[in-house]
């Protein structure tokens, strides 16, 4: 490999470390929460314990290398986020290498034009580069769980890269094939929308090489109807309700696809104008009930299907953008289909945009002669990618305040529902409950019981925080009404009552938890809450003792629940040293544990050591903390906000 293309490689990486530096800062988030900060599966002691992480996704099992991956992360940092962002930027920076080798062996194939396989090099580094600074990715990057998305386009980019070197007889079958099915392989363990792949190395043969053998046309076909078999397998369930919606959506999987047409033009649209002001976490868009309902359904569906079907007529004379326009097609398949996920993510074009993006320039390259002329468009190239960097790099600055990110998702239009229920958690995290709450109210009536408990259980948890007791227990008591023998609101509701000094119906629940739970860390809590209120702070310091030598190796999550107790136990025995440790123990697992971090910062004040209390202000400060919440004299039992093991 020349210098020059070293050095463009050199580019590409350092363009990916800068526009998503500032995602170093951001906290877990959303199903971050789920699948790693409670998953004890991805906490592994050593690497003895990583076989664990194999059948780890909460309620499903259909991603172990990506749960691998997190395991592995956590023997490295732990529960702080800042390397499972440096993991996700490197895999997106490989991914951006990855795409610009393939568009260099996609440009110089048969049936390539002409004129674009003298500019190769600079054609594979423009449509590297802007899709790796383009800000639609952000999501895919920045959010750490979607490493799930970026990791199975790895996989996918590999094979395509394998099967061109081989097409192009700069790699033996044997060695392409291996690598191949082992790429298909990790890239199913990852996610499996990459069932997608045979049909996308077809089109990769129909499309820029001459002379298939027809063994690779039956071969590629075969192992193309074998991944549509297995899909189909995969999607049985959903099949069940393909006219029929299941209790936990409000649409069936016929209104899905009806509704994807639009939800795939809307995707064009943020490539084609990615605003950063246009980007949302979530999208709040209207189902279609049949394709006139809303119109704009048939005529989204009649624009798409016109795209592809001038795509495959013009394949010969217009390979690139037919062939970039039919991949997205095949790479988005999957999540665009029946199957009943969320109505539209924007990490879903992550890979789709790959060569759809490269697509569009081609013939750009192609047909641009001349030294200055090219010179011209490479300076444009730069000065787009300039552009999409700033936005990409707006949007991450967002993503470190994800209570501020819902608000204005919300005031975009995002689905308010998710919107005002994950920015209000948001806000409570960070102590700034009077916001969390202007928020909270502006979450929509639910008709879902799941989603009615949740508003009532954090609208409780806030009001706690208050000091709103009376009004924190009738919403604890809501959300029983919506989960009866929840054991987040039990605790929750128990907390609230010994707060009003009702002493007696406290013990009757901690009574009730032990038998059903005894297990729980919500019953060690309970009890200690309980013997601490009675003065008995010594016996309640055993309990939680007890509690955290029994789940050494349990979930870090419950641990630290238990040591913020244990802590605020051993400041009443006036052991504040003790306590300090614990909370220092919290922090060095969950480095985003605001609570812990604010306990620590009154702790060290009190203690005369202003210099470390003015360190922990300022780490305070930039992550829009507000220290009162956490003050002694306002010391919550329970944490606003803060999702706990069930």
């Amino acid at each position: 490999m020349r210098l020059d293309e070293l050095l463009r490689i050199a580019a590409l990486v350092a363009f990916a470390t800068l526009v998503y530096w500032p995602s170093l800062g951001v906290p877990f988030a959303f199903d971050d929460l789920p699948n790693i900060v409670l998953n004890p599966h991805v906490q592994p002691s050593s690497l003895s314990d990583l076989w664990q992480a194999l059948d780890a996704r909460p309620g499903r099992d259909d991603r172990p290398l990506a749960m691998l991956s997190f395991a592995l992360n956590y023997l490295w940092g732990g529960l702080d986020p800042t390397s499972y962002h440096a993991v996700n930027i490197t895999i997106h920076a490989c991914n951006g290498v990855l795409l610009y080798l393939l568009l260099k062996g996609l440009a110089a194939a048969p049936r390539s034009p002409h004129g674009l396989r003298g500019q190769a090099v600079a054609f594979a580094f423009a449509g590297a580069l802007l899709w790796l600074v383009h800000p639609v990715n952000t999501q895919a990057v920045t959010y750490i769980v979607q490493r799930m998305t970026s990791l199975a386009a790895t996989c996918y980019l590999i094979a395509m890269l394998l099967f061109v070197l081989y097409r192009s007889g700069r790699l033996t079958r044997a060695a392409a094939g291996i690598g191949v099915v082992l790429a298909f392989a990790a890239g199913l363990a990852t996610k499996p929308h990459v069932i997608t792949l045979p049909a996308a190395l077809l089109l990769i043969d129909i499309a820029f090489f001459r002379g298939v053998a027809r063994v690779h046309v039956y071969g590629l076909a075969a192992a193309a109807a074998l991944a549509a078999l297995f899909g189909a397998l995969f999607a049985v369930d959903f099949l069940a309700h393909l006219f029929q919606a299941p209790p936990h959506r409000d649409f069936s999987g016929y209104e899905r696809v009806l509704t994807q047409g639009r939800v795939v033009l809307h995707y064009l649209s943020l490539l084609a104008w990615p605003d950063a002001s246009r980007l949302q976490v979530d999208y709040d868009i209207a189902v279609s009930r049949s394709l006139l309902a809303p119109p704009a359904t048939a005529v989204a569906w009649a624009a798409l299907a016109g795209i592809t079907l001038a795509a495959i007529a013009g394949m010969r004379r217009f390979v690139w953008p037919a062939f970039g326009w039919l991949f997205f097609c095949i790479a988005l398949s999957v999540e665009s289909s029946f199957v009943l996920l969320e109505m539209a993510f924007e990490h879903r074009i992550y890979l789709p945009a790959t060569l759809l993006i490269a697509a569009l320039l081609a013939p750009l390259h192609a047909s641009v002669r001349g030294t200055r002329a090219r010179s011209v468009l490479a300076l444009g190239v730069l000065v787009l990618a300039a552009a999409l960097s700033l936005q990409t790099l707006e949007r991450n600055g967002a993503w470190r305040d994800l209570g501020g990110l819902w608000r204005s998702d919300l005031a975009r239009g995002a689905q308010p529902f998710r919107a005002a229920l994950n920015g209000a958690i948001g806000l409570a995290l960070q102590g700034r409950a009077d916001e969390a709450l202007a928020l909270l109210s502006k979450a929509p009536p639910s008709s879902k019981r799941s989603e009615r408990g949740r508003v009532a259980q954090l609208r409780g948890e806030i009001l706690f925080m208050l000091g709103r007791h009376a009004e924190a227990l009738e919403a604890f008591r809501e959300a029983l009404s919506q989960y009866p023998g929840w054991t987040r609101a039990v605790y929750s509701a128990a907390q609230c009552l010994i707060a009003l000094d009702r002493r007696e119906d406290a013990q009757q629940i901690a009574t009730q938890l032990a038998e059903r739970v005894p297990d729980a860390v919500f019953s060690a809590i309970l009890d200690a809450e309980l013997a601490l209120d009675r003065g008995q702070a010594q016996e309640a310091e055993r309990r939680l003792l007890m509690y955290l030598a029994e789940h050494a190796r349990g979930g870090v999550t419950g641990r630290n629940l238990a040591r913020m107790h244990l802590a605020r136990v051993q400041r009443a025995l006036g052991r504040d040293a003790e306590a300090a440790e614990q909370y220092r123990k919290i922090v060095r697992d969950d480095p985003k544990n605001w609570g812990a971090w604010a306990s620590l910062y009154h702790m060290l004040q009190a203690g005369g050591d202003g210099a470390q209390a003015a360190q922990v202000r300022r780490y305070l400060e930039q992550h829009n903390v507000d220290l009162s919440a956490w003050a002694p004299s306002r010391g919550s039992a329970v944490t606003p906000g803060q999702p706990t093991p069930q």
